[in-house]
């Protein structure tokens, strides 16, 4: 296996906690009594999933370029996030799909890619 294989790691996991995550029937969940929690629960999990996508692309595809990795990692992000919803909506149990999560995830994912983009020009 290639060393550059190992950047993909954490990404991997992370998906897979949120397909793990979004798969626990609704009705055992219990969120925090804040305005939104669930909005920005999903916020923050398509940070880091954008956020460790562009990392991988960026360290393993040197030869494509960093507007193409960040639109990339934003359509795998999103993608993936309306797969979930998807998901939610006709196959977990106790679940369903909902816009509004979908463009929690979105704007997750834009926020995500926007940081890397920021720090990657600062240093």
């Amino acid at each position: 296996m290639k060393a550059s294989t190992y950047y993909y790691f954490p990404m991997i996991l992370w998906a897979a906690l949120i397909f793990v995550l979004s798969a626990i029937p609704g009705d055992a969940i219990t969120l925090p009594a804040f305005w939104n929690a669930d909005k920005i629960a999903h916020i923050f999990m398509y940070f880091i999933l954008a956020v460790l996508i562009l990392f991988s692309l960026i360290w393993t595809q040197r030869s494509i370029s960093i507007t193409e990795s960040s639109i990339l990692t934003f359509l795998i992000s999103i993608s993936y996030g309306g797969i979930i919803e998807i998901l939610q909506q006709y196959v977990f149990i106790h679940r369903h799909g909902d816009f509004l999560d979908f463009i929690a995830n979105s704007i997750g994912a834009a926020l995500g890619v926007a940081v890397m983009l920021y720090y990657r020009k600062k240093y």
